[in-house]
């Protein structure tokens, strides 16, 4: 958690570029097996789907303790 708590207050606020493979895809949310959800553009989430590796980049706007994920939004799509 500390590390978790550290991640955080590093990037808070911070324009972040991502990579993973999608886990869970569910309206303008997707979630990364790299533990981040990200709020995507509806233009860009017609195009994936899960199991897709994808890269993003977007603000980082903390870390859900109950969800275990780093919540990013403003995320476009950089690579499919």
């Amino acid at each position: 958690q500390s590390n978790e708590a550290l991640a955080t207050t590093t990037f808070l606020d911070k324009v972040v570029e991502v990579k993973g493979e999608i886990t869970d895809l569910e309206g303008l949310d997707i979630v990364l097996s790299n533990g981040a959800q990200a709020t995507i553009s509806a233009k860009d989430t017609l195009k994936l789907k899960k199991g897709d590796r994808i890269t993003i980049k977007g603000r980082c706007v903390g870390y859900d303790e109950l969800l275990e994920v780093v919540k990013i939004d403003q995320s476009t799509l950089i690579k499919n």
